[in-house]
């Protein structure tokens, strides 16, 4: 190889993929292939192909497959699920998911506590009133028994003392 030859390569040339370095061409293949910001690298999450100076931020923000908590844990939930799934998890599978009393009393109860709200909370559940055997709204029971209830026991107004 003669000098003119070795000078040749020994000039530095622009990165190929076009991160503005500058590389004897020998070194060249090592830049890109190791230290290029510019260099493939495949997303471990998608298997999606990103230059590498970007993977963090797809990882981080964009990737579908990433993995995000619930958004109902406020109410209880810890699975962590990957983003493209999220809408069927925290809305159609989601246990902590907020759904309406079916009694409707217009509250939105976690979809777990459904059964024991309506069963033991629900102002409109029904009560069975011991003394007429009526069904009256949890709510108005303790009216009920105090005004309106046909076999409570009341003062008799004829009774003299």
């Amino acid at each position: 190889m003669s000098a003119a030859q070795e000078d040749e390569l020994m000039k530095p040339v622009p990165c190929w993929l076009g991160c503005g370095f500058e590389e004897a061409v020998e070194g060249e293949a090592a830049h890109v292939r190791d230290l290029c910001p510019f260099r493939a690298k495949e997303c471990r999450q998608c298997q999606g192909i990103y230059k590498f100076c970007d993977l963090q931020d797809h990882m981080e923000k964009d990737c579908l497959k990433r993995l995000v908590g619930c958004g109902n844990a406020h109410d209880g939930c810890v699975e962590m699920i990957t983003f493209d799934f999220v809408y069927q998890h925290e809305n159609l599978r989601c246990k902590y998911r907020r759904v309406p009393c079916r009694l409707q009393c217009g509250g939105m109860i976690p979809y777990c506590k459904r059964d024991s709200h309506e069963q033991e909370h629900c102002n409109r559940r029904e009560l069975e009133c011991d003394q007429c055997k009526g069904l009256v709204f949890a709510s108005k029971f303790g009216h009920h028994l105090k005004k309106e209830c046909v076999e409570r026991m009341v003062k008799c107004r004829w009774v003299y003392v």
